[in-house]
């Protein structure tokens, strides 16, 4: 028998409290070390040639747990699209996008991962059916410490993915868009320029 089923269901309970509160921690410690590099504009590229639809399914992949978890679909279409990109930053970006998506989705909705060429450079977006990002909360939803509701499951946010996030494609030369309504979901679009565009504005 195991020790947690010689513990008591309170006691289990407990236990899985404070195990998400120190995962919630130890996140919190690795994104204010993030932000301390972000706002001294130490973010580091390493370009290399890469797919983005590589990256998304890589993404897609580690998020199906948490998925699961809540009962919520993960879907991704994902054809070939070549960025200059850093592949280690990009998946942060995008693992960050894809559990917030779960994160204020219930039991049923689906999570959406497109990649795609548009007319203004290379696209990636995640898409979700939760309830949707209030105007006052919008205007300000790229800078540190904004936090807007908690997820369907209480799961807590520090306010900081978004805005790393947001530093990581500015680094990139991109730039990260959002269109949301309050109770219609919302959608996260990371738009990357062409290789000639990167180059244009690369750090020295």
């Amino acid at each position: 028998m195991t020790e947690e089923k010689s513990l008591s269901e309170r006691m289990i309970t407990s236990l899985q409290a404070i195990r998400e509160s120190a995962t919630f921690m130890n996140n919190l410690i690795e994104e204010v070390l993030a932000l301390a590099v972000a706002d001294a504009g130490d973010i580091k590229v390493i370009r290399q040639r890469l797919n983005l639809a590589t990256v998304a399914r890589k993404a897609v992949d580690i998020g199906v747990v948490a998925a699961e978890k809540k009962q919520v679909g993960l879907s991704v279409d994902a054809p070939p699209v070549w960025v200059e990109g850093d592949a280690v930053k990009i998946e942060q970006v995008l693992n960050n996008l894809i559990g917030n998506a779960i994160k204020f989705s219930k039991a049923g909705d689906v999570v959406t991962v497109l990649v795609w060429e548009g007319d203004d450079g290379k696209r990636l977006s995640v898409s979700d059916q939760g309830a949707g990002i209030s105007a006052d909360v919008m205007a300000n939803l790229f800078k540190p410490f904004v936090k807007g509701k908690t997820g369907t499951a209480g799961e807590r946010s520090n306010g900081l993915g978004l805005y790393i996030c947001s530093r990581i494609i500015e680094a990139h030369g991109g730039r990260i868009e959002v269109d949301s309504k309050n109770g219609q979901g919302a959608t996260f679009t990371v738009v990357f320029p062409d290789s000639r565009a990167v180059e244009r504005v690369s750090p020295e």
